[in-house]
């Protein structure tokens, strides 16, 4: 359904032929009306595998990603760079996916079979102080910055996998950039650079304040908008809203 959204960003940016326009409209709601028809089998769905505590090796919940993969990733002598887009949802995230291969990066996991890697099951509600929460923290969790912070740079597994006088750390959006021209900052540049930082974190909110906004002008997503003083478009007025 990614891929789904992501084309229905592209119709309904419209056009300057107003038949062709009419009838992008009228697509995007025969589209929109199938999207809600799966959305709510889902999360029916979802609510029955959530109300009975289901556990399954395929999925991965969002309080584990921390301990079954970033710490995974980083014992196996590689340094990690965990970039967190708050806000994003699978069709942002497959326009920036496209827009990284265009730039000759590629995804690559541990795994000899090259499989995708697993999908991660959100909080629910899966807003911020939530889910980013519980992710930045390893465990179910509700909490803002410093509740993150903290749990990030005390991880049991995080701190395992790296050296003691150079535990793992995260930086959100005060501490990440300098500046009006949102530039990185030199504690962040300095630990991404350092041979010694196994783990880093760092939190983008370009997406979630977008989203905040709510401006009405077109957005094509790519990575050089992540930093560049976002504008756009949120979506038509009856549309459904972005997954977070």
């Amino acid at each position: 359904m990614a891929f789904v959204d992501w084309a229905r960003e592209s119709i309904c940016r419209g056009e300057d032929v107003p038949e062709l326009s009419k009838a992008y409209q009228q697509l995007d709601q025969v589209v929109f009306q199938r999207r809600s028809e799966f959305s709510q089998a889902f999360a029916k769905a979802l609510a029955d595998w959530t109300s009975v505590g289901s556990k399954f090796v395929g999925i991965c919940g969002v309080e584990d990603v921390l301990e079954r993969i970033v710490a995974k990733v980083a014992g196996a002598d590689n340094r990690v760079l965990l970039i967190v887009l708050d806000g994003m949802s699978w069709a942002v995230c497959h326009e920036l996916l496209d827009d990284i291969r265009r730039e000759h990066w590629f995804e690559a996991t541990l795994s000899e079979s090259s499989l995708p890697p697993l999908p991660v099951i959100a909080t629910v509600p899966s807003i911020t102080n939530f889910s980013r929460a519980t992710l930045l923290s390893g465990k179910l969790t509700n909490g803002v910055q410093g509740v993150e912070r903290r749990n990030f740079e005390d991880h049991p597994a995080l701190k395992a996998v790296c050296d003691r006088k150079h535990p793992p750390v995260v930086f959100h959006k005060k501490e990440a950039t300098e500046g009006m021209r949102v530039v990185v900052g030199d504690d962040l540049s300095e630990a991404i650079v350092s041979e010694k930082k196994r783990i880093v974190g760092v939190v983008i909110n370009a997406i979630d304040d977008f989203l905040s906004k709510g401006e009405q002008m077109p957005m094509i997503w790519t990575i050089s908008r992540l930093a560049s003083g976002v504008k756009g478009r949120r979506g038509l007025p009856g549309r459904d809203p972005r997954l977070r």
